[in-house]
């Protein structure tokens, strides 16, 4: 087998393998909201449903694309491992309702305010990059919605809380998935 494309399934591995960590061990999980339930299934279905996808598009792919996709996962371990680091306590888990007891503008929320969403907006583009028309751009673009819709959802619990200040100061300063600001 290639060494790009044994790189390209051990980023992708690697980087499920830390989602799947989190959303397991690490995040901290509140109250049992109906939408927040299918999440896992969701995610579990699609990153089942991407990895032959990976596979088949790694071995047609042209050498540029897989590096490319190969870039984008290894952001993505290391922007969600530095987000984990940026954090003194566990964070809630998508869709848990109300606001977090402390707002965190420090680590990777100084480049965006929903820094775990955006890596795996990054793991998702890789996806993209070399399964473009197999699934990989339609899984990318249902992703980036939820994604968006949680992180709305979350900013509004955050806005009816005593932070509702603090983060609209914040949000004037950084973007919601960028490091520009909004």
């Amino acid at each position: 087998m290639e060494p790009l494309l044994v790189a390209l399934i051990t980023l992708n591995v690697s980087c499920l393998a830390a989602f799947q960590w989190g959303r397991r061990r690490y995040f901290h999980q509140a109250g049992n909201d109906r939408i927040r339930g299918w999440l896992g299934p969701l995610g579990t279905i699609f990153a089942a449903a991407q990895l032959p996808l990976v596979w088949v598009g790694g071995h047609y792919s042209d050498s540029f694309l897989i590096i490319i996709a190969e870039l984008l996962y290894a952001l993505s371990l290391c922007l969600f491992f530095w987000t984990v680091n940026s954090h003194q306590e566990r964070p809630g888990i998508a869709f848990t309702p109300g606001a977090p007891a402390v707002l965190v503008t420090t680590g990777a929320y100084r480049v965006a305010r929903h820094p775990f969403y955006l890596a795996y907006l990054l793991f998702w583009g890789g996806v993209a990059v070399v399964a473009p028309f197999a699934s990989g751009l339609p899984i990318f673009v249902v992703m980036s919605i939820l994604y968006a819709r949680t992180a709305v959802y979350e900013e509004a619990g955050i806005m009816r809380s005593p932070l509702a200040s603090d983060y609209t100061e914040y949000r004037s300063r950084v973007g919601m998935f960028f490091i520009w600001p909004r």
